[in-house]
């Protein structure tokens, strides 16, 4: 039985108040919300809807490639 692609939104980490700025690194990872240096996070991110689009048909595109069969994550970072 072929099942449904399911895509979440794509989520945005604002890292410029975070513990590690510009970087969403292991420190800034095991914080809590509320904690001092704790990044940001947007979902939906505030980004082009075709952009997010394309993002989320290479995130089943990868899902497919490395053959997964349940859940898979994909990150793609942009230096703005």
């Amino acid at each position: 039985m072929k099942m449904a692609s399911i895509v979440s939104p794509v989520l945005e980490v604002d890292n410029s108040l975070s513990v590690t700025p510009g970087l969403y690194g292991h420190h800034a990872k095991t914080l809590h919300s509320g904690e001092n240096g704790y990044p940001g996070f947007t979902c939906p991110a505030n980004i082009d809807p075709a952009l997010a689009e394309y993002l989320c048909d290479l995130a089943i595109q990868g899902h497919k490639a490395i053959g997964a069969v349940d859940i898979s994550r994909g990150r793609y970072s942009f230096g703005c």
